[in-house]
């Protein structure tokens, strides 16, 4: 038996978290960070649970009615079977948590900030349980105590990488900026070719103002997919590409900037920042044709052709 409310769930206050939303990366955060709160937005039962023990428990019977409300997109009748639940099972976490994360999903913020709280209180919160409410504080745009529970899952989950990634996420969101970069940065050293992850450290690094950090990402990123002809053919690749070249606009290394935005270029042939990039790095180059072509090509982006 497997409970999910996935990031495409009609939420009707926060909601409609829907796939080209988060793709452009709402908010200021990466794809590979939205990822990763694709991961912590999910909510799924199979695990928790040994198969043996849900046959034929009262907690099983619970967790299939809240499933098949869940199914049938009835939200009010799952947070009332996790709320009848809870009458009889006060102290477990999975229902806390998830009482927590249908309450954000119902537009009751106080019930679900004393769910979470609750859940807090209880000494075994299993690994995706921290997750969920860490979901909600972020969703309640209340990052300081998405730190404070991430934290804490930290030391009791020292290995998780997700963890990290949230944790990374968080310390961004409260203005730590060094600490989020070095975060992601010491992940690097484990999973070099996560390009998500690299297009993290060169947008922090631009929002420092930190641009010979960014050129220094951008070039041990494409070293790092040197080899991965995939990886070179991705939009985020090119992402990547064109943060280096902005950088690079910006320490007035022209001819430099302007190799990026051609790589950029060939993976996304017609995005217009990149192309308005490209054409201003060719005008200080002086290469008028370039940028006569290149103004071409945006009119008749304009024209939707």
């Amino acid at each position: 038996m497997a409970l999910v409310i996935s990031w495409t769930t009609p939420n009707r206050k926060y909601g409609m978290r829907n796939k080209r939303n988060l793709a452009k990366g709402a908010n200021g955060i990466s794809l590979w960070s939205l990822a990763t709160l694709l991961f912590c937005s999910c909510i799924v039962l199979s695990s928790f649970f040994g198969k043996d023990a849900l046959a034929d428990s009262p907690l099983a019977s619970i967790q299939k009615d809240a499933d098949k409300a869940t199914q049938q997109k009835d939200y009010d009748k799952a947070f009332a079977a996790v709320k009848q639940g809870l009458n009889r099972f006060p102290h477990d976490t999975w229902l806390l948590c998830h009482a927590s994360l249908l309450a954000m999903y119902l537009d009751k913020e106080d019930e679900a900030i004393s769910y979470r709280e609750r859940a807090l209180k209880e000494p075994n919160i299993k690994l995706e349980n921290y997750f969920h409410i860490i979901r909600v504080s972020r969703d309640l745009e209340d990052f300081q105590r998405a730190l404070d529970i991430t934290q804490i899952a930290m030391i009791k989950f020292p290995e998780s990488e997700a963890l990290w990634a949230c944790h990374a996420e968080n310390l961004r969101s409260v203005g730590k900026l060094r600490e989020s970069r070095s975060l992601f940065e010491r992940y690097l050293t484990k999973k070099p070719r996560n390009l998500g992850v690299w297009l993290n450290v060169m947008d922090i690094s631009r929002d420092l103002s930190d641009w010979q950090a960014t050129v220094k990402a951008g070039d041990k990123m494409e070293t790092a997919v040197a080899f991965n002809k995939p990886a070179r053919q991705s939009i985020i690749y090119a992402r990547c590409l064109a943060a280096k070249g902005n950088a690079h606009m910006h320490l007035k290394e022209f001819k430099q900037a302007r190799i990026c935005f051609e790589k950029a270029l060939l993976n996304m042939p017609m995005d217009r920042p990149i192309l308005n990039c490209h054409m201003n790095a060719c005008r200080e180059l002086h290469d008028l044709q370039a940028v006569r072509r290149d103004q071409a090509k945006l009119a008749d982006f304009d024209k939707g052709i």
